[in-house]
């Protein structure tokens, strides 16, 4: 049976452990996206501030990031 690689959206990616979590999920061939709090520097990352009203700065990368996410469930 051969199954696709999916994808992860991770937050936390930049740090120690979230760091090591997405380079083996990209090892897997599995494609992390990234919840950040600086400006995106890729299409990877997804902008997060949870300070404001709306925490996503493009809520509809977001869902297509859940909708992508949901299609490989």
């Amino acid at each position: 049976m051969t199954t696709t690689p999916g994808k992860i959206l991770f937050s936390g990616a930049t740090g120690m452990i979230g760091s090591a979590l997405v380079r083996a999920a990209e090892a897997n061939r599995i494609q992390a996206l990234r919840l950040v709090r600086h400006d995106p520097a890729s299409p990877s990352e997804i902008q997060w501030n949870p300070d404001a009203a709306l925490p996503v700065s493009d809520a509809a990368q977001i869902g297509r990031a859940t909708s992508e996410l949901q299609s490989h469930h």
